[in-house]
C-alpha cells in the first residue's frame, strides 16, 4: 500500500465492514473541524486489494489529520471496522493478503511511518481509542491484532519525562514540528498513569481536546540513544465538549490542513 495518495486509499475493500478510504469534503478537511461535527466522509468503494478490515488515508501528519481517525472507526464500528492507518508522506506499507501483514518502510530523520488507530468506543461528542505508531522495519497485523517490532529497537525504561501539551495538536507538519506525533511518542515512554492534555481551536473557533494516556498496556520502543520510535497502546481520548472554562482558556488560533490539497 503506497505509491501516489489517491492509488493508496483506493486499496480496500468495496465491502463497507472490510475495509474503507476515508476521504473529505472541504467541510470535514481537517481534524478539529472532523471532530466538532462529529463525522467523517468515507467512500465505500475502492480496488479491493486490501482484504483486512482496516481503512486508510494519505498525507496523514503532513495535514494533521489524526483526529478523524477516531471519528471515523466510532462512525462504522457497528459495521466491524476497527482499524484505521495513516501514511505519512515517505512512508510505505507493504501488505501481504496471505498473512494480513503490512511491513512498515518509514524514513528516519522525516519521523515517518504509519499511525494506527483501534479498539475505538464513543459516539459524536467523544471518542477514545487505543493509538499506536509503527516506523521502519517493524510489523502490524490488524487481522491478528498483532506487533512485531523491529530487532534494532529495544523496550523504552518508562523514565522520560511527562511533555508539555500542545495548544494546536494537530498542527499539520512533520517529525519534530509534527505536534501530536512527538507529544504521543514521549507521553508513550512516560511512566504508568501519566496524563497529557492537549487542545485545538477549529476554524469556526470552537476548541476541541485530545488527551493521551499511559496505561499498563501502553509499550514503548526506542533507538540507541534513548528516543521513542515505535509504540503501541497508547490511550487517546477527545471531545468536542471540552469543560466550557477551559476551552475558554485554550482557545487559540491554529494552522489548519489545506482543504484545497487533500487530495
Amino acid at each position: 500500500v503506497g505509491g501516489i495518495s489517491a492509488g493508496a486509499m483506493m486499496q480496500p475493500s468495496a465491502a463497507l465492514y472490510n475495509g474503507n478510504e476515508i476521504s473529505y469534503n472541504p467541510s470535514l478537511a481537517n481534524s478539529a473541524s472532523a471532530i466538532r461535527i462529529g463525522e467523517a466522509l468515507m467512500n465505500n468503494h475502492g480496488t479491493g486489494f486490501v482484504l483486512d478490515q482496516f481503512t486508510i488515508h494519505s498525507h496523514f501528519s503532513e495535514r494533521g489529520y489524526q483526529g478523524m481517525m477516531p471519528v471515523a472507526l466510532v462512525q462504522r464500528q457497528a459495521e466491524g471496522l476497527n482499524w484505521a492507518a495513516g501514511f505519512d508522506e515517505g512512508g510505505v506499507g507493504h501488505y501481504f493478503e496471505g498473512t494480513g501483514e503490512v511491513f512498515t518502510v518509514g524514513v528516519e530523520e522525516r519521523g515517518t511511518g504509519i499511525a494506527l488507530f483501534s479498539d475505538c468506543v464513543g459516539d459524536a461528542d467523544a471518542q477514545d481509542c487505543q493509538h499506536h505508531f509503527v516506523s521502519d522495519g517493524d510489523i502490524w497485523n490488524s487481522r491478528l491484532g498483532s506487533f512485531d517490532m523491529d530487532a534494532n529497537k529495544i523496550p523504552c525504561s518508562r523514565s522520560l519525562a511527562e511533555p508539555e501539551g500542545s495548544e494546536c495538536v494537530f498542527t499539520p507538519a512533520l517529525a519534530e514540528a509534527q505536534d501530536y506525533r512527538r507529544i504521543a511518542k514521549q507521553t508513550a515512554g512516560s511512566a504508568i498513569g501519566t496524563t497529557v492534555e492537549n487542545w485545538h481551536t477549529a476554524p469556526s473557533g470552537e476548541v476541541v481536546q485530545v488527551i493521551f494516556s499511559v496505561t499498563g498496556e501502553t509499550q514503548a520502543w526506542c533507538d540507541a540513544e534513548g528516543t521513542v520510535v515505535s509504540f503501541t497502546n497508547l490511550r487517546v481520548s477527545q471531545t468536542r465538549n471540552p469543560p466550557e472554562h477551559m476551552a475558554r482558556k485554550h482557545k487559540a488560533a491554529c494552522i489548519s490542513a489545506d482543504s484545497s490539497s487533500s487530495y
